[in-house]
């Protein structure tokens, strides 16, 4: 069973996106789904916004993958961010 914050991650980007769920797969890249740097920006507000955390901007240069940006929240969400 996924985590649920996973699941949100997966939902934020599915209905701010239009990405379809079976897109959705740790090792995707975010380039690969289309996201260029405006859509990532856009996506860490909508993150914060969603999860009630503030990402720094040395982390979002770290997220390539849809995985790198579940463990970024997991992360969050288990205050172990940087």
């Amino acid at each position: 069973m996924l985590p649920s914050y996973k699941i949100r991650v997966y939902g934020l980007l599915e209905q701010e996106f239009g990405i379809t769920p079976d897109r959705l797969k740790d090792y995707t890249t975010l380039d690969s789904l289309g996201l260029d740097s405006m859509d990532c920006t856009a996506l860490v507000m909508a993150l914060e916004a969603e999860f009630v955390m503030q990402v720094k901007d040395a982390e979002i240069h770290h997220l390539q993958t849809v995985g790198d940006v579940v463990r970024m929240v997991g992360d969050h969400l288990a205050g172990e961010a940087e």
